[in-house]
């Protein structure tokens, strides 16, 4: 009998030990979580006093690359591609694939710089990389657009264009907002142009977004370019924009779309009560972000969202008839871009 009460007490003392120390392992990325949280905020980028404080932050680490049996790819590869065949190297193709080639340019970067030439472009690859961001550029070379200058952000391609009298005329590769913190899209126009350094790089071209700042601007991690890495703002290496800088003023009109497919479409159809549709669907996020709509994004033209276009257009000085005709759309900032 006393044997096997010692036997229970034993076991019941491991089970306990068990679920406490399993309990401790499921609460601890909470905590690593919380401290990452901490540790961004602790010392963040901030602007002159006199400059508002923009919603971008540049607190994210570098990208691991590495061959492998599928082969690293996406945006953060063509920046890496375009970098080493800027720095002289002959990494391929910039086409977003990690191969053999570019494996082979890694190393021999990394062999030039006394790196431990592994083909993996981890944090102290990238920061050599950065010391030699400050190149000069093909982009840099070119003839500035000699007619009416408009950009193009596409967020799935990462992609900046710049046109000339309405045809492009070159791209710029960019970082853009985390899933978390997306970018505007919309139509937009470039309001400022500053110097802010740090975080911001070189050179920040504000955007009229009216809820909050958001801008186009370089960056201290320029490893971050071709990735969803901000709180919203559009990065770009320092040489690029500060070519950019040079091509805008302010009144350049930005039109920032998901893809080839404008939500919105080439034209601005009148919105009522009872239609549905993606346009809706962006209405009703513009609405939200301005507080007056507090749900049912949808895609649904409901009475809610009827109620909250009248609040808008009164705020505006508009006809507040609750539908959303062209004065409506402009005043929410969807123009149709030319």
């Amino acid at each position: 009998m006393k044997n096997r009460t010692a036997a229970l007490i034993i076991i019941s003392l491991f089970s306990f030990g068990l679920l406490f120390q399993l309990g401790t392992e499921q609460e601890q990325p909470k905590v690593e979580v919380q401290q990452k949280k901490t540790s961004e905020n602790k010392s963040p980028v901030v602007p002159p006093p006199d400059q508002p404080q923009p919603l971008c932050s540049c607190q994210d680490e570098p990208p691991k690359l590495v061959l492998s049996k599928d082969e690293s790819q996406g945006p953060s590869v063509v920046n890496l591609q375009s970098w080493l065949s800027l720095l002289g190297y002959n990494p391929g193709p910039s086409d977003g694939s990690f191969g053999p080639k570019t494996q082979a340019a890694v190393q021999l970067f990394q062999q030039e710089h006394k790196l431990l030439a592994t083909g993996i472009v981890e944090h102290n690859t990238w920061l050599a990389l950065a010391k030699e961001e400050l190149l000069e550029t093909s982009a840099s070379k070119l003839k500035p657009p000699s007619g009416k200058v408009s950009l193009l952000i596409e967020l799935d391609r990462r992609k900046l264009t710049v046109f000339s009298q309405g045809k492009p005329y070159h791209e710029f590769l960019v970082a853009i907002g985390k899933e978390e913190t997306p970018s505007p899209v919309g139509d937009w126009a470039i309001t400022n142009k500053s110097s802010w350094g740090g975080g911001f790089g070189t050179r920040w071209l504000g955007l009229n977004v009216p809820w909050g700042k958001f801008g186009i601007h370089g960056t201290n991690k320029p490893w971050s370019i071709g990735s969803a890495a901000s709180h919203g703002c559009f990065r770009m290496w320092n040489r690029d924009v500060e070519v950019l800088s040079s091509w805008v003023k302010s009144g350049t009109p930005v039109k920032v779309i998901h893809g080839r497919f404008d939500p919105l479409g080439p034209t601005r159809r009148r919105l009522h009560k009872g239609v549905r549709g993606p346009d809706v669907f962006f209405v009703q996020k513009r609405l939200r972000q301005l507080g007056l709509l507090k749900n049912g994004i949808d895609g649904i033209y409901g009475a809610g969202t009827q109620k909250a276009v009248e609040a808008f257009q009164r705020q505006h000085k508009l006809s507040s008839h609750g539908e959303v005709d062209m004065a409506t759309y402009q005043a929410l900032g969807f123009h149709n871009f030319e």
